[in-house]
């Protein structure tokens, strides 16, 4: 596995990386209402602002990228209904800061973590949420899970990771095999093959649904905030401090 920089054309301290089931286009969100946006697979990158006061930590969208949702401090949600041209404010019900948000290819389900252990879920398409017991109380930073989300998986503070195999209803500590912050995690549809980064440049991978993980090396000493790939795991991308963009295609 080999990364490529690519340039962003700005600073900004990019919290989050979303994309179309094939990559041919792509969001990264982060501080300063910023928002850039490529319809090239990541070659070139465009700069938007959402409009919003709060920096927001995490975006995830339908398959196609029709429907957007963005999640941030202070328990913000934003949603999207026409590709993140603009951006509505949705009632998450916790004042808790949302550092990832995740849902079914189709959107209809959609889970956020965050703060002292949030887990919050909407079956509405993210109209109205509800909290579900996590079982931990540090910091949850990534969320990700099956296309159907049947399988769900959580990374956070020291290297923790958890797993639920029932759409959420319970969530199990998985072993990790690092101690650095994990702040964000992604995988194949049936989530068979993962990838977390984190702090340091640290990339996991594991290739039996999260049984086991093995480091790989990214080429940076930058934190890395997000990942996402195509749907096949073929082509990835990671963003994260001082701009930075790493991709792989392997």
């Amino acid at each position: 596995m080999t990364w490529t920089t690519r340039n962003s054309g700005t600073t900004t301290l990019f919290l989050s990386i979303f994309g179309t089931s094939d990559g041919s286009r792509l969001w990264a969100i982060g501080s300063n209402d910023a928002i850039v946006e490529s319809d090239d697979g990541g070659a070139n990158w465009a700069l938007h602002h959402i409009g919003t006061t709060s920096d927001l930590d995490s975006i995830f969208g339908t398959s196609d990228g029709s429907r957007l949702w963005a999640a941030g401090r202070g328990g913000k949600i934003l949603g999207s209904d026409d590709g993140g041209a603009t951006w509505t404010a949705r009632n998450s019900g916790s004042a808790n800061w949302l550092s990832s948000i995740f849902g079914t290819s189709d959107g209809k389900q959609v889970w956020a973590v965050g703060g002292k252990g949030t887990i919050l879920e909407s079956d509405d398409s993210g109209a109205t949420w509800a909290e579900r017991n996590s079982g931990v109380y540090g910091q949850l930073y990534s969320i990700f899970g099956t296309s159907d989300g049947r399988r769900l998986w959580a990374v956070g503070d020291y290297g923790s990771l958890l797993e639920s195999d029932d759409k959420g209803a319970t969530w199990t500590a998985r072993n990790s095999g690092t101690y650095e912050q994990l702040y964000s995690i992604f995988g194949t549809g049936d989530g068979q093959h993962l990838w977390v980064v984190g702090d340091k440049g640290t990339i996991l991978e594991s290739d039996d649904g999260g049984a086991a993980w093995t480091s790989r090396e990214a080429a940076t000493g930058n934190a890395l905030r997000s990942i996402f790939g195509t749907s096949d795991g073929k082509h990835l991308w990671a963003v994260g401090d001082n701009g930075t963009i790493l991709e792989s295609d392997h």
